[in-house]
């Protein structure tokens, strides 16, 4: 009888120690579940701020390449108007004449406002 009574106190302490183990393992994965939720979300948060600093930074690469391409272009331009401009009078009567001081005046303030309004980032103004 001595021995029923221990095994069953046995019995019981395994019982309980069974029934911690058991709490234990579930609100150990309780808070882990809450711990990943809120790892998950951080992650989502940083992931959208990484998003955002890519796509602001390529839209800039490609205004920086759009406006290197423009002013190609423009050199390539104005390189080809003043060939134009060179072959059509290299053998005219008016290339040895003198430009007028209001014309060559009025010629620089254009030029000038062009160039002004080439580095003007408002594309409302206009170099006219």
């Amino acid at each position: 009888m001595k021995w029923q009574f221990g095994a069953a106190i046995i019995g019981i302490a395994l019982i309980g120690y069974a029934a911690h183990s058991v709490y234990s393992v579930y609100a150990e994965n309780g808070r882990l579940t809450s711990e990943n939720e809120s790892l998950t979300q951080q992650n989502q948060r940083q992931q959208s701020i990484t998003d955002n600093a890519y796509h602001s930074i390529r839209l800039f690469n490609d205004i920086s390449r759009i406006n290197s391409e423009n002013r190609q272009r423009s050199a390539v331009d104005s390189e080809k108007t003043q060939a134009a401009i060179k072959t059509a009078v290299i053998n005219h009567d008016c290339a040895a004449r003198t430009v007028p001081d209001g014309a060559v005046s009025r010629l620089q303030q254009h030029a000038n406002r062009i160039r002004s309004g080439a580095a003007d980032t408002d594309p409302g103004t206009s170099a006219r």
